[in-house]
């Protein structure tokens, strides 16, 4: 971040770390997004090209409906550039299913910052995205993936005629 900054680059952070400590973030950004960024974007960008300029913290409180996520635009990757497994023809396309955690585990950040609830990305949402990146391996980037074993079940289902090669957590 420091050297794209030196570069006059404008950049901006998030994640878990900028959330949770968002002041350091901003020693080496020119902006911080807390929270998921999905309801914030638009506005992040829309102040930049408006404004010129950022706040130096964008917060979201509510959890994006994952019934109404956009698909990423796969086709502009070139998977030739990314890294690959040595037996991959393409990269490990990450990919989420879920969020969150119903558990509470002692050891564990994602019921901190997200609370207690799990939600799932209908299945057929899931199955639209993997034939959009038009990739045979995938990592699913869920925190929990396996937390409903009825929607869990249902996935594996519907992707094991698609021969994919796929990790999770």
């Amino acid at each position: 971040a420091d050297e794209f900054r030196r570069r006059g680059t404008t950049v901006v952070m998030g994640g878990m770390h900028a959330t949770a400590l968002p002041d350091e973030a901003l020693q080496h950004v020119d902006s911080v997004v807390r929270g998921k960024a999905e309801a914030l974007w638009e506005r992040v960008l829309q102040d930049f090209r408006q404004k010129g300029r950022l706040d130096s913290i964008y917060q979201n409180q509510q959890l994006p409906d994952l019934k109404k996520l956009v698909i990423p635009r796969f086709d502009l990757t070139n998977y030739d550039r990314c890294l690959k497994a040595p037996f991959a023809d393409t990269p490990a396309i990450p990919v989420f299913t879920t969020r969150g955690c119903p558990f509470n585990c002692r050891f564990c950040s994602v019921t901190r910052f997200f609370g207690g609830k799990y939600r799932t990305k209908p299945v057929e949402n899931v199955l639209r995205e993997i034939e959009a990146a038009k990739a045979k391996d995938f990592f699913f980037v869920d925190d929990n993936i396996a937390a409903d074993p009825a929607y869990a079940e249902q996935l594996f289902k519907e992707i094991t005629p698609l021969r994919l090669r796929w990790f999770s957590q």
